[in-house]
């Protein structure tokens, strides 16, 4: 293939994948976003330097006023803190912010990232792979599942930022390997620490480096020590700056942190990193197949197979590459594995594979290149053409199916935006009285996502900010509803074989601080004491409202297919239901 073909096919690659996001142009804000826009506001409880809006909960030194504004509910342990160190695509969001840019222009620029990352992508993929088969991995990144996110969700541009500063460090790495060229050298080190300070996502792109020096390289060790210094020094300075400025994603089931929890981190990782791994290769659901891990469900087989038999397909496909592409790729594939292990703080999703996703581009793209040169070398065997019946379905996944499912999502993505903005615009709120009213939100199927996001969503479309709001319960069970005196209620689960906050990613997960029988906690505006528990979580609280539950400027709301609507209490003695608030 001619270069000039080549850039063609790449211009038509690259085409293809801005058309397959174009509904991400015209998609609204989404959960963080709001947080972020409240602290380039100012109007975050926190303050927030400009280079600063990823740091959402900053630990026991923040919980007390992010718990007394409302950002926080009760529950939460003073532990919980997601404090990202982004100060690039911190500084892009507030840039954007301070030009008044409109969202329309804001996801423009975004659409401008993908473009800058597939050409990054492309010319380090040509690096090491011959211009065809490079065309071929662009086209399988390019067409990933893992890019919606990154391009429609403002706040997970931070991804995709450094998912292209991570592509440009690699090609400039190659570079140096080749040549051993301080310009690439140095290069390689610019790239590596822009890539970190746009996010700890880039730690999977040193995964690549070390895996290639371990195997692939072959040269005298002080030559290797020298090219991964310009990629580990950085990530070692971003390392001091993260453990001294408090940053990291620790606290309660959700996140763990290798750094406190180390036991529980690797055991987390033995089964994220498999169900992270079925969706590189297989694009199935992480956290399906997470789940399904953790409960040893019988469906299991249906990822446990098919995973096995794409990695037999990726060894073998990857042997017949001629010398030395067995030996360089063997080492992305390592790459890969221990790039998915820094993922392993949290619960599987697609959205956090965007960087593995560089590694394992590649390694899909020579391995469907080596099934390609099996056939050739050996047509007459048919252990050959049996490879191309194993391997066909992964070429139709990633070249058919992903294309078609990224439209899909970013479709849906705009849709599910839309959806959330109206239900929370519809919500049974009073503009001309909320400024002077305390909103109470009984129950919440999620958690973290509190009644405050509907307030900061009614508040960017010119609604004023209620004078308090406090959420009581996160669950996914029917509730009950029992006025025990005038200024108090009790909530329980509607069985007993239920607890509050039983949702997915916790259920075999229990926290190392559960809640006890007895248990009482004071909040602004509310006291609270915990009844029952079942396991680690209550499942009967009281909570106690100064002024009496019939005070007027205090609203009652519940959750109702997105919505907040009013609720309105029972009688002294009295008990009402309270639905989860789905179909």
């Amino acid at each position: 293939m001619s270069a000039r073909v080549g850039l063609v096919v790449l211009g038509a690659i690259v085409l293809i994948a801005v058309v397959l996001h174009l509904p991400g142009l015209s998609s609204g804000l989404l959960a963080d976003d709001y947080l972020q826009r409240a602290m380039l506001d100012g109007e975050y409880p926190v303050q927030r330097a400009p280079w600063n809006v990823y740091s959402f909960y900053g630990g026991a030194r923040e919980h007390a006023e992010l718990v007394a504004s409302g950002t926080l509910p009760w529950w939460i342990p003073p532990e919980l803190r997601l404090s990202l160190l982004r100060p690039l695509p911190s500084l892009l969001l507030w840039l954007e912010h301070r030009l008044g840019l409109s969202l329309f222009a804001r996801h423009l620029a975004s659409l401008g990232w993908l473009v800058a990352f597939l050409l990054a992508f492309h010319g380090l993929s040509r690096r090491v792979l011959p211009l065809a088969v490079a065309l071929l991995a662009t086209a399988l990144v390019a067409f990933d599942v893992a890019l919606v996110s990154p391009v429609a969700w403002l706040c997970n541009r931070a991804t995709l930022v450094s998912a292209t500063f991570s592509a440009l460090a690699l090609w400039a790495y190659h570079r140096d390997f080749e040549a051993a060229s301080p310009r690439w050298a140095w290069l390689s080190t610019l790239a590596f620490s822009l890539a970190l300070l746009s996010g700890e996502y880039a730690v999977c792109a040193l995964a690549l480096v070390a895996a290639h020096e371990l195997v692939a390289a072959g040269d005298a060790w002080s030559a290797r020590l020298r090219r991964s210094a310009h990629a580990f020094v950085p990530a070692a300075l971003y390392a001091l700056a993260h453990v001294a400025g408090g940053y990291g994603a620790s606290g309660g089931a959700i996140y763990v942190s290798p750094i406190e929890s180390p036991a529980r981190f690797l055991a987390g990782a033995l089964v994220r990193v498999p169900s992270m791994l079925s969706t590189e290769l297989l694009l199935l659901p992480g956290e399906a197949v997470y789940v399904a891990l953790v409960e040893r469900s019988p469906l299991l087989v249906w990822a446990v197979v098919p995973l096995a038999v794409a990695m037999l397909v990726v060894g073998l496909g990857l042997a017949a590459l001629p010398s030395p592409f067995p030996r360089r790729f063997a080492a992305y594939a390592l790459g890969l594995l221990l790039g998915l292990v820094p993922l392993s703080g949290t619960v599987p999703g697609v959205r956090l594979l965007l960087l593995t996703s560089v590694g394992g581009s590649l390694v899909l793209a020579a391995t469907f290149w080596g099934v390609f040169q099996r056939v050739r070398s050996s047509p007459r065997r048919p252990t050959s053409w049996l490879l191309v019946l194993v391997a066909f379905p992964l070429v139709v996944l990633h070249l058919v199916l992903s294309p078609l499912v990224t439209r899909a999502e970013s479709s849906a993505h705009r849709a599910r935006t839309a959806l959330l903005t109206r239900a929370a615009l519809d919500s049974e709120i009073d503009d001309s009285k909320v400024a002077g009213q305390d909103l109470v939100l009984l129950n919440l199927p999620a958690d973290l996502v509190a009644v405050n996001y509907t307030v900061r969503v009614r508040h960017q479309h010119g609604s004023p900010m209620p004078k308090s709001w406090r959420t009581l319960a996160s669950a996914f069970v029917p509730l009950t509803v029992t006025r025990v005196a005038d200024d108090a209620l009790e909530l329980a689960t509607a069985s007993d074989a239920d607890a509050f906050f039983n949702y997915e990613p916790r259920r075999a997960e229990t926290p190392e601080k559960p809640f006890r029988a007895g248990q009482r906690i004071s909040v602004p505006g509310l006291e609270l004491e915990i009844l029952e528990v079942r396991g680690w979580a209550p499942k009967r609280v009281r909570y106690r409202f100064p002024g009496g539950l019939d005070d007027p400027s205090r609203v009652f709301l519940r959750f109702e297919h997105g919505r907040l609507v009013r609720f309105a209490m029972p009688a002294p003695g009295a008990t009402a239901p309270l639905p989860v608030g789905f179909p």
